[in-house]
Protein backbone atom coordinates (compact mmCIF):
# COMPACT_ATOMS: atom_id res chain seq x y z
CA UNK A 1 0.00 0.00 0.00
CA UNK A 2 1.25 3.31 -1.18
CA UNK A 3 0.76 6.24 1.52
CA UNK A 4 1.03 9.81 1.06
CA UNK A 5 1.59 11.54 4.14
CA UNK A 6 1.61 15.10 4.13
CA UNK A 7 4.00 16.23 6.60
CA UNK A 8 6.77 12.87 5.77
CA UNK A 9 6.22 11.96 1.99
CA UNK A 10 5.82 8.65 0.58
CA UNK A 11 5.49 5.71 2.31
CA UNK A 12 5.49 1.62 1.22
CA UNK A 13 3.47 0.00 3.79
CA UNK A 14 3.25 -3.33 3.40
CA UNK A 15 3.48 -5.15 7.36
CA UNK A 16 0.26 -6.98 7.57
CA UNK A 17 -0.25 -6.35 10.98
CA UNK A 18 -0.66 -2.62 10.28
CA UNK A 19 -2.59 -3.12 6.45
CA UNK A 20 -5.32 -5.52 8.97
CA UNK A 21 -5.85 -2.61 11.31
CA UNK A 22 -6.54 -0.10 8.72
CA UNK A 23 -8.92 -2.05 6.98
CA UNK A 24 -10.79 -2.19 10.46
CA UNK A 25 -14.07 -0.34 10.78
CA UNK A 26 -12.56 1.32 14.38
CA UNK A 27 -9.25 2.25 12.82
CA UNK A 28 -11.30 3.49 9.47
CA UNK A 29 -13.87 5.67 12.27
CA UNK A 30 -10.96 8.15 12.96
CA UNK A 31 -11.18 9.26 9.73
CA UNK A 32 -14.19 10.97 10.97
CA UNK A 33 -13.02 12.27 13.96
CA UNK A 34 -10.95 15.82 13.88
CA UNK A 35 -7.99 16.30 15.94
CA UNK A 36 -9.58 19.57 17.75
CA UNK A 37 -12.57 17.93 18.04
CA UNK A 38 -14.97 20.92 16.08
CA UNK A 39 -12.80 22.34 13.57
CA UNK A 40 -15.09 24.62 11.84
CA UNK A 41 -15.62 28.04 13.62
CA UNK A 42 -12.19 28.44 15.45
CA UNK A 43 -9.48 26.25 13.42
CA UNK A 44 -10.69 25.06 9.89
CA UNK A 45 -7.32 25.86 7.89
CA UNK A 46 -5.41 23.29 10.67
CA UNK A 47 -8.02 20.39 10.54
CA UNK A 48 -7.16 17.16 9.85
CA UNK A 49 -8.05 13.63 11.31
CA UNK A 50 -7.13 11.26 14.07
CA UNK A 51 -6.28 8.56 11.46
CA UNK A 52 -3.70 10.90 9.88
CA UNK A 53 -2.21 11.81 12.77
CA UNK A 54 -2.16 8.15 13.92
CA UNK A 55 -0.20 7.36 11.12
CA UNK A 56 1.86 10.22 11.52
CA UNK A 57 2.77 8.48 14.32
CA UNK A 58 3.35 5.20 13.01
CA UNK A 59 5.44 6.84 10.50
CA UNK A 60 7.57 8.88 12.07
CA UNK A 61 8.61 5.84 14.54
CA UNK A 62 9.24 3.53 11.48
CA UNK A 63 11.93 6.70 10.13
CA UNK A 64 13.54 6.70 13.41
CA UNK A 65 13.65 2.63 13.95
CA UNK A 66 11.31 1.78 16.10
CA UNK A 67 10.10 -1.51 16.48
CA UNK A 68 7.10 -2.54 14.19
CA UNK A 69 5.57 -3.60 18.11
CA UNK A 70 6.17 0.24 18.86
CA UNK A 71 4.92 1.13 15.42
CA UNK A 72 1.30 -0.63 15.89
CA UNK A 73 0.98 1.02 19.16
CA UNK A 74 1.46 4.19 17.82
CA UNK A 75 -1.14 3.61 15.09
CA UNK A 76 -3.83 2.29 18.02
CA UNK A 77 -2.72 4.95 20.47
CA UNK A 78 -5.98 7.29 19.40
CA UNK A 79 -8.40 4.77 18.70
CA UNK A 80 -10.30 4.76 21.79
CA UNK A 81 -11.51 8.29 21.10
CA UNK A 82 -14.75 9.73 21.33
CA UNK A 83 -16.49 11.60 18.76
CA UNK A 84 -14.94 15.21 18.73
CA UNK A 85 -11.89 14.08 20.06
CA UNK A 86 -11.19 15.61 23.56
CA UNK A 87 -14.58 17.29 23.87
CA UNK A 88 -15.46 13.81 25.11
CA UNK A 89 -12.61 14.03 28.02
CA UNK A 90 -15.00 16.70 29.26
CA UNK A 91 -18.06 14.35 29.53
CA UNK A 92 -16.13 11.76 31.78
CA UNK A 93 -14.56 14.34 33.76
CA UNK A 94 -10.75 14.13 32.43
CA UNK A 95 -10.92 17.72 30.84
CA UNK A 96 -7.94 18.92 32.52
CA UNK A 97 -5.66 16.00 31.69
CA UNK A 98 -7.62 15.02 28.58
CA UNK A 99 -6.36 10.65 29.34
CA UNK A 100 -10.24 9.57 28.68
CA UNK A 101 -8.98 7.61 25.32
CA UNK A 102 -6.04 6.21 27.40
CA UNK A 103 -7.36 5.21 30.08
CA UNK A 104 -10.02 3.01 28.07
CA UNK A 105 -7.58 1.80 25.79
CA UNK A 106 -7.04 -1.55 26.82
CA UNK A 107 -10.44 -2.19 27.49
CA UNK A 108 -11.27 -0.73 23.62
CA UNK A 109 -8.73 -2.77 22.28
CA UNK A 110 -10.49 -6.03 23.91
CA UNK A 111 -13.87 -5.00 23.11
CA UNK A 112 -13.56 -4.11 19.98
CA UNK A 113 -12.10 -6.78 18.77
CA UNK A 114 -8.77 -5.51 17.49
CA UNK A 115 -7.07 -6.91 20.53
CA UNK A 116 -7.54 -10.51 18.22
CA UNK A 117 -6.23 -8.39 15.19
CA UNK A 118 -2.70 -8.41 16.26
CA UNK A 119 -3.00 -11.49 18.57
CA UNK A 120 -3.04 -12.99 14.91
CA UNK A 121 0.19 -11.15 14.48
CA UNK A 122 2.24 -12.53 16.78
CA UNK A 123 1.85 -9.40 19.16
CA UNK A 124 -0.21 -9.35 22.62
CA UNK A 125 -2.00 -6.71 24.38
CA UNK A 126 0.81 -6.07 26.58
CA UNK A 127 3.33 -4.97 24.25
CA UNK A 128 0.60 -2.15 23.13
CA UNK A 129 -0.61 -1.02 25.95
CA UNK A 130 1.39 1.06 28.78
CA UNK A 131 4.29 -0.68 27.30
CA UNK A 132 7.33 0.17 29.30
CA UNK A 133 9.61 -0.19 26.06
CA UNK A 134 7.82 2.42 24.05
CA UNK A 135 9.93 5.21 24.79
CA UNK A 136 9.83 6.84 21.87
CA UNK A 137 5.91 6.77 21.45
CA UNK A 138 4.92 8.29 24.75
CA UNK A 139 6.46 10.62 27.44
CA UNK A 140 5.02 12.91 30.13
CA UNK A 141 4.95 16.32 29.41
CA UNK A 142 7.18 18.10 29.33
CA UNK A 143 9.58 15.46 27.28
CA UNK A 144 9.46 14.49 23.72
CA UNK A 145 7.44 11.69 22.27
CA UNK A 146 6.69 10.48 18.84
CA UNK A 147 3.04 11.72 19.64
CA UNK A 148 3.78 15.28 20.15
CA UNK A 149 5.87 15.30 17.62
CA UNK A 150 3.77 14.47 15.19
CA UNK A 151 0.64 16.74 15.73
CA UNK A 152 2.88 19.76 16.55
CA UNK A 153 4.37 19.42 13.01
CA UNK A 154 1.28 18.32 11.46
CA UNK A 155 -0.85 20.91 13.12
CA UNK A 156 2.06 23.26 11.69
CA UNK A 157 2.07 22.00 7.59
CA UNK A 158 -1.73 21.95 7.71
CA UNK A 159 -2.22 25.44 8.44
CA UNK A 160 0.44 26.49 6.64
CA UNK A 161 2.77 27.95 8.71
CA UNK A 162 5.35 25.51 7.65
CA UNK A 163 6.21 23.81 4.71
CA UNK A 164 6.72 19.84 4.91
CA UNK A 165 10.46 20.97 3.71
CA UNK A 166 11.13 22.99 6.84
CA UNK A 167 9.36 20.45 8.94
CA UNK A 168 11.61 17.71 7.20
CA UNK A 169 14.66 19.90 8.02
CA UNK A 170 14.02 20.12 11.30
CA UNK A 171 13.15 16.48 11.88
CA UNK A 172 16.84 15.97 10.08
CA UNK A 173 18.54 17.65 13.43
CA UNK A 174 16.43 15.52 15.41
CA UNK A 175 18.07 11.74 16.53
CA UNK A 176 16.23 9.15 18.93
CA UNK A 177 18.94 7.14 21.38
CA UNK A 178 17.95 4.61 24.20
CA UNK A 179 14.57 5.74 23.94
CA UNK A 180 15.15 9.61 23.74
CA UNK A 181 14.75 12.33 21.33
CA UNK A 182 17.48 14.44 21.34
CA UNK A 183 18.20 17.96 19.33
CA UNK A 184 21.62 17.76 17.92
CA UNK A 185 21.68 21.94 18.08
CA UNK A 186 20.29 24.26 20.37
CA UNK A 187 18.65 26.90 17.62
CA UNK A 188 16.66 23.68 15.82
CA UNK A 189 15.16 22.63 19.46
CA UNK A 190 14.72 26.64 19.93
CA UNK A 191 12.43 26.69 16.49
CA UNK A 192 10.44 23.97 17.98
CA UNK A 193 10.25 24.95 21.44
CA UNK A 194 8.69 28.13 20.08
CA UNK A 195 6.41 26.60 17.76
CA UNK A 196 5.20 24.04 20.03
CA UNK A 197 4.39 26.89 23.04
CA UNK A 198 2.67 29.53 20.54
CA UNK A 199 0.64 26.37 19.50
CA UNK A 200 -0.26 26.32 22.86
CA UNK A 201 -1.28 29.48 23.30
CA UNK A 202 -3.65 30.36 20.51
CA UNK A 203 -4.80 26.42 19.64
CA UNK A 204 -5.00 23.59 21.92
CA UNK A 205 -5.25 25.97 25.05
CA UNK A 206 -6.25 29.12 23.40
CA UNK A 207 -9.40 30.73 24.35
CA UNK A 208 -10.48 29.79 21.57
CA UNK A 209 -10.56 26.25 21.99
CA UNK A 210 -11.97 27.01 25.56
CA UNK A 211 -15.44 27.97 23.87
CA UNK A 212 -15.62 24.83 21.39
CA UNK A 213 -14.75 22.59 24.93
CA UNK A 214 -17.27 24.19 26.71
CA UNK A 215 -19.97 24.42 23.59
CA UNK A 216 -19.79 21.03 23.02
CA UNK A 217 -19.42 19.62 26.59
CA UNK A 218 -22.65 21.40 27.03
CA UNK A 219 -24.43 19.95 23.44
CA UNK A 220 -23.87 16.56 24.32
CA UNK A 221 -24.85 16.86 27.57
CA UNK A 222 -28.02 17.81 27.06
CA UNK A 223 -28.34 15.52 24.40
CA UNK A 224 -27.69 12.94 26.52
CA UNK A 225 -29.76 14.07 28.97
CA UNK A 226 -32.48 14.23 26.30
CA UNK A 227 -31.81 11.08 25.25
CA UNK A 228 -31.49 12.52 21.52
CA UNK A 229 -27.95 10.64 21.66
CA UNK A 230 -26.42 7.45 23.79
CA UNK A 231 -23.03 6.68 24.66
CA UNK A 232 -22.96 4.68 21.59
CA UNK A 233 -23.36 7.46 19.06
CA UNK A 234 -19.72 8.85 20.87
CA UNK A 235 -18.06 5.86 19.16
CA UNK A 236 -19.26 6.64 15.94
CA UNK A 237 -17.96 9.65 13.76
CA UNK A 238 -18.73 13.82 14.65
CA UNK A 239 -20.71 13.58 11.39
CA UNK A 240 -22.74 11.00 12.44
CA UNK A 241 -23.44 12.93 15.70
CA UNK A 242 -23.65 16.45 14.35
CA UNK A 243 -26.53 14.97 11.64
CA UNK A 244 -28.40 12.91 14.34
CA UNK A 245 -27.96 16.60 16.61
CA UNK A 246 -29.41 18.61 13.23
CA UNK A 247 -33.05 16.67 12.92
CA UNK A 248 -33.45 16.79 16.97
CA UNK A 249 -32.60 21.06 16.88
CA UNK A 250 -35.54 21.77 14.56
CA UNK A 251 -38.22 20.57 17.16
CA UNK A 252 -36.08 21.43 20.47
CA UNK A 253 -35.33 25.55 20.32
CA UNK A 254 -32.98 24.75 23.73
CA UNK A 255 -30.72 22.35 21.66
CA UNK A 256 -30.94 24.21 18.43
CA UNK A 257 -29.18 27.25 20.54
CA UNK A 258 -26.74 25.04 22.16
CA UNK A 259 -25.99 23.39 18.59
CA UNK A 260 -25.51 26.96 17.08
CA UNK A 261 -23.33 28.50 19.82
CA UNK A 262 -21.12 24.87 19.23
CA UNK A 263 -21.40 25.52 15.22
CA UNK A 264 -20.94 28.74 14.79
CA UNK A 265 -17.82 31.59 15.93
CA UNK A 266 -18.85 33.20 18.86
CA UNK A 267 -18.04 36.38 20.12
CA UNK A 268 -17.01 36.00 23.44
CA UNK A 269 -14.72 38.27 25.63
CA UNK A 270 -13.30 37.67 29.52
CA UNK A 271 -16.16 37.70 32.33
CA UNK A 272 -16.18 40.44 34.76
CA UNK A 273 -15.85 40.14 38.61
CA UNK A 274 -19.84 41.54 38.63
CA UNK A 275 -21.04 38.94 35.41
CA UNK A 276 -21.93 35.27 35.60
CA UNK A 277 -19.81 33.84 33.01
CA UNK A 278 -21.31 31.29 29.80
CA UNK A 279 -18.25 29.38 30.05
CA UNK A 280 -16.36 28.49 33.15
CA UNK A 281 -13.91 25.99 32.03
CA UNK A 282 -10.32 24.81 32.07
CA UNK A 283 -8.41 23.28 29.67
CA UNK A 284 -5.07 21.34 29.48
CA UNK A 285 -1.91 22.92 28.60
CA UNK A 286 1.07 21.61 26.95
CA UNK A 287 4.89 22.91 26.88
CA UNK A 288 7.97 20.92 25.88
CA UNK A 289 11.52 20.55 27.36
CA UNK A 290 13.51 18.81 25.00
CA UNK A 291 16.93 17.35 25.46
CA UNK A 292 19.34 19.36 23.46
CA UNK A 293 22.17 16.77 23.39
CA UNK A 294 23.23 16.03 27.21
CA UNK A 295 21.24 18.95 28.67
CA UNK A 296 17.78 19.91 28.78
CA UNK A 297 16.53 22.93 26.89
CA UNK A 298 15.62 23.99 30.11
CA UNK A 299 19.00 23.80 31.11
CA UNK A 300 20.56 25.80 28.54
CA UNK A 301 17.41 28.56 29.17
CA UNK A 302 16.98 29.02 33.09
CA UNK A 303 14.23 31.75 32.25
CA UNK A 304 12.30 29.03 30.22
CA UNK A 305 12.48 26.62 33.23
CA UNK A 306 11.62 29.26 35.20
CA UNK A 307 8.56 29.63 33.10
CA UNK A 308 7.60 26.18 32.21
CA UNK A 309 5.29 25.57 35.48
CA UNK A 310 3.03 27.94 34.81
CA UNK A 311 2.73 27.02 30.92
CA UNK A 312 1.84 23.27 32.11
CA UNK A 313 -0.72 24.21 34.23
CA UNK A 314 -4.37 24.08 33.28
CA UNK A 315 -5.64 27.40 31.76
CA UNK A 316 -8.72 28.44 33.34
CA UNK A 317 -11.31 30.44 31.21
CA UNK A 318 -14.14 32.54 32.76
CA UNK A 319 -15.91 34.16 29.60
CA UNK A 320 -19.01 35.76 28.11
CA UNK A 321 -20.62 35.72 24.61
CA UNK A 322 -20.58 38.69 23.19
CA UNK A 323 -22.98 39.80 20.29
CA UNK A 324 -21.78 40.24 17.02
CA UNK A 325 -23.83 43.36 16.11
Amino acid sequence: MRYQDRVYGEFEISEPVILALLATPQMKRLVGIDMHGNPFPYFEKSAFSRLEHSLGVALILRKYGASLEQQVAGLLHDVSHTAFSHAGDFLFGKGTTQSHGDDILKEYLISSGLQKIVEQHGLTLGQLVASPSHLLLEQPLPSLCADRIDYALRELVVAGDWTAHQALALLSGLKARQGRWIFETEPVARKFVEAFKRLNGTVWASPQAAVMFATLEKLLKYAINKEYLTEHDLWTTDYEVSNKLQKFASHDPQLNQLYSQAFSKQGFRECRSTETPDIAISVKSRAIDPWVGDNRYSDLHPEYGIELPSLLKPKRYELVFQSSG
